[in-house]
């Protein structure tokens, strides 16, 4: 390679969430600006975080015009869940694991970041070969060894605060026929009602959910296109 065909330049991706911290978008949003980059020849990082987690990276890069056969993408994994249960014993097993389940993955750096004393995350850049990446890609998922998700999804959390409500209105019912035993009996009955209702509501909801998800739905008849 002359080196009249190579640049180097630097930038800085900033996560753009603000209130809640969720790694694995962060990775998504530096893997596709890694992957607008694709004749990227040699590359530094310097990740910068806060209290919560990292919010910003800075690449230093020396990239060519032509495509290179190789890709730069980043990892983060979770060592512990947002309960605390720990995923992992310790950073190394987390690697190892890493290493294990992405084969065709090469690790150019690390980063172990934790809290309290405690490890709680590993970053790590690697080269993937192209088509690895290309095939993730194409399924919306562009890094190849997706780690496993530190947060629970949207339905779950939807279900959740459907039951809270759910709870608060059955102890609503119950008190108000318990302090008024009379005419409080129908406007807890009405107050359970809609307990029942929110019930019936979470229940098609949690319903829909896993039809979505389910293999039958996604089965296609032979032939078929």
């Amino acid at each position: 390679m002359d080196a009249s065909e190579a640049r180097e330049f630097s930038e800085t991706i900033h996560y753009a969430r603000v209130v809640r911290y969720r790694p694995q978008e962060f990775v998504d949003q530096v893997n596709r600006w890694l992957l607008a980059h694709p004749g990227i020849v040699s590359i530094s990082a310097v990740l910068h975080r806060d209290r919560e987690g990292v919010r910003s990276i800075t690449f230093t890069c020396l990239a060519v015009l032509d495509p290179i056969p190789l890709r730069v993408q980043v990892a983060c994994l979770a060592l512990r869940t947002q309960l605390g249960k720990r995923l992992y014993q310790d950073p190394g097993q987390a690697l190892s694991a890493w290493s294990d389940a992405n084969p065709q993955a090469r690790r150019l750096n690390h980063w172990i970041f934790g809290a309290s004393g405690n490890a709680s995350e590993v970053w790590v850049l690697y080269i993937v070969p192209a088509d690895a990446v290309e095939v993730i890609s194409d399924n919306g998922m562009p890094t190849a060894g997706r780690p496993r998700r530190a947060y629970i999804s949207t339905t779950l959390r939807v279900v959740v605060a459907m039951l809270t409500l759910v709870t608060v209105f059955l102890a609503l019912g119950f008190i108000v026929i318990l302090l008024d035993p009379n005419g409080g009996v129908s406007r807890g009955n009405d107050l359970l009602g809609v307990a029942g209702a929110g019930v019936a509501l979470v229940g098609l909801t949690w319903g829909l959910h896993r039809f979505r998800r389910s293999p039958l739905r996604r089965r296609r008849p032979a032939g078929s296109p």
